[in-house]
């Protein structure tokens, strides 16, 4: 059964081990030193009131994952429009490049046909 809650300081190495392996294998952080224990555990502390953190935990309470609600948490009003316009803006992109590639690649695709063109299966 999986579940959520706000962190506690208990989750802090959990926490670490999750963010210390994207931290030297991807890209997904700007980060590029690892944290400390005491690092995290601040990191945890900083988190726990006014800018909250949130855990998925298992059945016996062990962290699978972490989230950070940061931008909206905070009233940075300006910064979650921009995260949305952004995404937005994305979405649409790919849309309209998807249907150009379906048009290029498939012309006899149903969604091409005229009314009454003939017979479709």
């Amino acid at each position: 059964m999986l579940r959520t809650r706000l962190v506690e300081p208990r989750d802090a190495e959990a926490i670490r081990g999750i963010y210390n392996v994207e931290v030297l294998e991807s890209t997904v952080t700007f980060d590029l030193v690892p944290r400390s224990p005491a690092e995290q555990l601040a990191w945890v502390e900083a988190h726990s009131g006014g800018h909250p953190a949130i855990v998925a935990v298992d059945a016996a309470d062990r962290v699978l994952g972490f989230i950070l609600l940061q931008a909206s948490s905070s009233l940075q009003t300006p910064l979650s429009f921009a995260a949305i316009a952004i995404l937005t803006i994305i979405g649409v992109v790919l849309y309209y490049l998807l249907e150009l590639l379906e048009h290029l690649l498939i012309p006899w695709h149903v969604s091409k046909r005229q009314p009454g063109a003939g017979p479709t299966l």
